[in-house]
């Protein structure tokens, strides 16, 4: 009955992981977007040529690291309370379906049981029409906002251009060899005419 109840409450389930991974990679663009600001900072700051290069693999990690760590920890550890409560919170069920997940997981007493049964049935009857879009539906995340204006600002200073040193051209002094041997030479052309 477990594996039937929890069929039923995938596709919720599965919808709040991928809700929870946009957080984690909005967070993990917020970090990125804050140290690739701190580099291009100190890019303008002090010159640094390599400003940009840092700037840019701090934007791309950021986010990169952020989908890993969450799918490296939301994929093995299924939170099936989790979205027993948001139908039950959706569709004011009063914890039915979250008390049927948690009599489908344990040893029911045999004076218990038909009441188990039953709430179990009545869970499965209201889990028939549940629409997982509803239950939880993609918003975006808070930080969003944030993460875009630091990105925007980290690209902005990794793109304005670093002052150039103004170039000192100027002829070099002339080495005293070489002018001693062109006069010398200089000497011999006059000879020879």
């Amino acid at each position: 009955m477990t594996e039937t109840l929890r069929s039923r409450l995938q596709p919720v389930q599965r919808r709040q992981v991928w809700q929870t991974i946009a957080v984690w990679i909005v967070g993990g663009l917020l970090l990125g977007s804050t140290v690739g600001l701190g580099c291009g900072v100190a890019r303008v700051v002090t010159g640094w040529a390599d400003g940009s290069f840092a700037a840019t693999v701090a934007l791309l990690a950021g986010p990169v690291v952020g989908a890993v760590a969450a799918l490296a920890w939301l994929l093995p550890r299924p939170n099936w309370i989790a979205a027993a409560r948001a139908v039950d919170r959706h569709y004011q069920l009063k914890d039915r379906t979250e008390s049927a997940l948690d009599f489908a997981r344990k040893q029911v007493h045999a004076d218990k049981a038909a009441f188990a049964e039953l709430q179990l049935a009545d869970a499965m009857s209201h889990l028939d029409r549940v629409e997982p879009e509803a239950v939880a539906p993609y918003k975006a995340p808070r930080l969003l906002p944030g993460a875009i204006v630091a990105a925007a600002l980290a690209v902005v200073l990794s793109l304005v251009p670093l002052k150039q040193d103004e170039a000192a051209a100027s002829p070099s002094a002339p080495d005293e060899n070489i002018v001693a041997q062109a006069e010398d030479i200089a000497d011999s052309l006059k000879e020879l005419e």
